[in-house]
């Protein structure tokens, strides 16, 4: 990712930050994993720092995205 424009990296982090919210948001580790699973491999390293930087208020994010948040 070092080696594309600030603008791309800018631009692609939008669905990194997607992706790993939608895997924190998942029920089980298996769920999770599943779906982690699913990101291209040049890109998951980027969905799993996020997800590292989300886990800690996936309680809030949870919350927010519930129906009834």
């Amino acid at each position: 990712m070092d080696e594309v424009p600030a603008s791309i990296r800018n631009w692609s982090s939008f669905f990194v930050y997607r992706a790993a919210l939608g895997i924190v948001l998942l029920g089980s580790r298996e769920e999770r994993q599943e779906r982690l699973d699913q990101a291209p491999p040049r890109m998951r390293p980027y969905v799993e720092e996020e997800i590292a930087r989300l886990w800690p208020m996936r309680a809030e994010l949870r919350a927010k995205e519930s129906p009834s948040g």
